[in-house]
């Protein structure tokens, strides 16, 4: 008797596995025959370790613009800058590790994994001194690049930079379980692709973003397939994130920066006026501006308030030759 429900057992969990994988799959299927995230106008830079898909348009001083971290996140919420931008200056604008149409290695993802990207992408593509424009949590990695590279970083603004408080956090156990869940192969996936659901997507916009109207189909659509390109293997960049992996201390970065140096946030962002301030005492140097009827993005969510906010930080003259 107890071996025959011992063989049930096993062949539960067996057709539970396969059945999990199954749906894992078609979810990967379906993604991928989205009609978003185009690769037409994308260039692929071979990184020593990953392959990272970015675009670039314009002439003139260059600028990088860098999304925050999330397997979501992707390039095209600078679409509109890139446009305006590109009128005076050579954006560049790039698809993370782990995101969008950028390789998703099966690796732990840490802050200074990111400072050697930026550094290799500027002297091995940009080749000069570029300003940056970066979103919130990649914010913490941009700060740290700046600080070792003077001669080719210039201006800085950080859109709704990282709080100060929750990049010092440190990996817990529970964290680290976290991380250990999300990376089982058939588990793991079924987890991520959960969290990664079209309807938790446009959830998750609705508290980035101020205006409803501003999250549409397409929007979410293309979040979703950011997420689950490379057959859902953005859960290991998510899975450091949970784990805490990306804690580093910043301050001596912040201390030191030597660029002109802007923080812009979103004036519907709770917080985000009290965290640049606490920017700002680490650095007096710092300036700082708010967007109206914005909250993550204020380069998507206003994008005419924001371009004529950053216009006065990006003037050509700022960054020597």
């Amino acid at each position: 008797m107890k071996k025959n429900k011992l063989v049930s057992f096993i062949c539960l969990c067996a057709a539970a596995g396969t059945s999990i994988y199954a749906i894992n799959k078609v979810i990967d299927f379906l993604a991928k025959g989205l009609n978003f995230l185009s690769d037409s106008d994308r260039i692929m830079y071979d990184w020593r370790f990953a392959k990272v898909s970015y675009k670039v348009k314009g002439t003139g001083s260059p600028i990088l613009l860098i999304h925050d971290l999330d397997p979501s996140s992707n390039l095209e919420i600078w679409n509109q800058t890139i446009e305006s931008l590109s009128k005076e200056h050579t954006v560049y604008a790039l698809d993370l590790p782990g995101c969008g149409l950028s390789e998703k290695p099966a690796i732990t993802y840490t802050t200074y994994f990111f400072v050697e990207l930026i550094r290799d992408f500027i002297h091995d593509i940009i080749a000069e001194k570029t300003h940056i424009m970066v979103c919130g949590n990649s914010s913490a990695f941009v700060t740290m690049a700046a600080s070792m590279e003077n001669d080719y970083i210039g201006n800085l603004i950080l859109i709704n930079p990282i709080d100060l408080h929750t990049i010092s956090c440190n990996p817990t156990p529970k964290s680290k379980l976290s991380k250990l869940l999300l990376e089982l192969p058939i588990l793991g996936t079924l987890l991520y692709n959960i969290n990664y659901q079209e309807l938790k997507i446009k959830e998750a916009l609705n508290d980035k973003i101020a205006l409803t109207d501003h999250i549409t189909s397409d929007l979410v659509k293309t979040a979703y397939k950011s997420a689950h390109l490379s057959g859902s293997y953005g859960k290991f960049l998510l899975a450091s994130l949970k784990g805490k992996y990306f804690t580093a201390n910043i301050l001596p970065a912040l201390e030191n920066i030597v660029q002109p140096f802007t923080i812009v946030y979103g004036k519907s962002k709770k917080g985000a006026y009290e965290n640049a301030n606490e920017y700002k005492t680490i650095n007096p140097s710092i300036e700082a501006c708010s967007i109206s009827n914005s909250k993550e993005y204020p380069q998507f969510e206003n994008s005419e308030e924001f371009l004529k906010a950053i216009s006065i930080y990006l003037e050509e003259e700022t960054v020597e030759e």
